[in-house]
């Protein structure tokens, strides 16, 4: 009955954002009244957010059971109203569906400061006339698309895409979910799978082998011995090894480029998300905008020695701790003399002025000139103090796809998270699983606040109830992480290569807290 209740209902969200928004611009003189308005980034509605909470955490007691950062739970406040609007559920009603549908229960009066939250920050937006995303989304849902004059447009420009149906067709799940229904896609009968132990491997004999270690580093100790066996004994191009990993983070770029460059292996990474905040880059720019904006006390040490270090190229490290108050002194005497009073202007000179020009740099600079740029033009967060510190904090860089696909092609070992791996359906020789019973690897069916259970329609949560509710989610969760394997079965099969495939898997997690998931299981059982 479960499964039932899962094939009834669930569909992925293919809606375009940025195209919902730009048609919702072009018809804007016949929906409402007056020119288009400012929209809000997604980093200005998460920055008002956390102002909001922040306040109410403060002077009335928010949020009290939920141990959680502002930030966090701005993010999460966000990503449910995002859920939301895209089914078409009232963001006011969601609170009230988590609650009712988390398997993880939390007290009643964190959803209800979930609801005065969502509510306060729409009717902030209300009160300046202001749209952000997911009020264009809705607008576009409510009115747009079922006006004649859109359904022509759209068909002359002979566009046939999911958004365009109709909002009744949102409901039309079974469809969707059939072409997502998982195959018998066994490999081929030339492939086997082994579980062996971690010593006097012959790697060359086997197809796919499993590879059990007791410690995550052990595990790491491991990787280092496949990958440079792989390269320098068995003469395999490093342009023909893909490791998998459970999401890439700093972590793991800064591991793996410690591990592999004493031994001379290139590796690639598709994927490596930057928090602004602690690049070198992100720090510097922070920095000097705090300095000239008299905040200075969001300058930290490790801030100061940085500043000195690009100011004064060349000084030791001895010379920068014994004297850096001093140097730290000339520094803000510098930035303060400057005549260019625009944020973003007086930036882009310091960067120019102190940094050779490269793509990071240059996305970096633009990221945080656009974010004080929304920031001056729009009068609802208050000090620049509040803004400096949520940009360093939380507003992150991400690899564009382009540049995820020049790091796919490149010759060298090539770290991508699973999620990645699936959508570019990157083809290699040898693919490695590491860490394959982390639980990053498994679809996530519950977060700090919400639960994915809580976007079904109306139709199906009637027929979940407290005696089903925790199989339905332990089915949504195997569903899709089985999912998730037969998308990488299919793409290798049809590539007909000669795959080889390692599966790496430690006991403890890094942490040292014992570790299982259902994705290894899956991926065993399917190799």
């Amino acid at each position: 009955m479960e499964k039932s209740v899962l094939n009834n209902n669930m569909t992925k969200n293919n809606i375009d954002d940025y195209s919902i928004i730009e048609d919702v611009k072009l018809f804007w003189p016949i929906l409402e009244n007056g020119i288009f308005p400012k929209v809000l980034s997604r980093d200005l509605s998460i920055s008002l957010l956390c102002k909001i909470i922040d306040e109410r955490r403060t002077f009335d007691g928010y949020f009290k059971m939920v141990n959680a950062s502002n930030i966090i739970i701005a993010n999460e406040v966000f990503e449910v109203m995002s859920k939301a609007v895209h089914q078409n559920i009232p963001v006011e009603a969601i609170s009230d569906r988590i609650l009712r549908f988390r398997v993880s229960k939390r007290e009643q009066q964190t959803y209800v400061d979930m609801k005065n939250v969502i509510v306060e920050y729409r009717s902030i937006l209300k009160k300046n006339k202001l749209f952000d995303r997911l009020l264009m989304i809705e607008l576009y849902f409510q009115k747009l698309f079922g006006m004649n004059e859109y359904i022509e447009y759209r068909k002359n420009l002979d566009i046939v895409d999911s958004y365009v149906m109709g909002i009744d067709n949102i409901n039309d799940n079974q469809k969707k979910f059939d072409m997502l229904s998982i195959k018998n896609t066994d490999m081929v009968d030339c492939k086997k799978t082994d579980t062996v132990s971690n010593e006097n491997i012959d790697i060359q004999s086997q197809k796919n082998i499993n590879l059990r270690y007791d410690t995550f580093f052990d595990m790491l100790r491991g990787l280092e011995s496949l990958v440079s066996e792989l390269i320098i004994e068995k003469k395999i191009n490093a342009g023909n090894i893909c490791v998998v990993v459970p999401k890439l983070t700093s972590f793991y770029y800064d591991t793996m480029i410690d591990v592999f460059e004493k031994n001379g292996i290139k590796i690639d990474f598709a994927g490596i998300v930057d928090d602004m905040g602690k690049t070198d880059i992100g720090r510097f720019a922070i920095s000097v905008l705090a300095i000239k904006n008299n905040c200075i006390f969001l300058v930290d040490e490790q801030d100061k020695v940085l500043l000195t270090k690009i100011f004064n190229d060349g000084l030791s490290y001895f010379d920068i701790k014994e004297n850096l108050e001093n140097y730290f002194k000339a520094i803000v005497d510098e930035i303060c003399s400057s005549e260019i009073e625009n944020n973003s202007e007086f930036l882009k000179f310091m960067y120019k002025k102190y940094f050779e020009e490269d793509e990071i740099g240059i996305k970096t600079i633009e990221k945080i000139s656009k974010l004080l740029k929304e920031y001056e033009e729009l009068d609802i967060l208050g000090s620049m103090e509040f803004y400096l510190k949520f940009i360093k904090d939380n507003v992150s860089l991400f690899l564009s796809k382009k540049r995820i696909s020049e790091n796919i092609d490149m010759d060298s070992v090539l770290f991508i998270d699973i999620d990645n791996l699936v959508e570019y359906k990157v083809i290699r020789d040898h693919y490695v699983f590491f860490d394959a019973s982390s639980i990053g690897y498994d679809i996530r069916v519950e977060s700090i606040l919400s639960t994915e259970l809580a976007f079904f329609d109306d139709k199906t949560l009637s027929n979940i109830y407290d005696n089903n509710l925790v199989q339905v989610h332990n089915d949504y969760m195997e569903y899709f992480t089985k999912l998730k394997v037969d998308c990488f079965i299919d793409f290798i099969n049809a590539s007909c290569t000669n795959i080889n495939i390692y599966v790496l898997e430690s006991d403890l997690s890094i942490s040292g807290f014992s570790q299982e998931n259902i994705f290894r299981d899956i991926l065993i059982d399917h190799i």
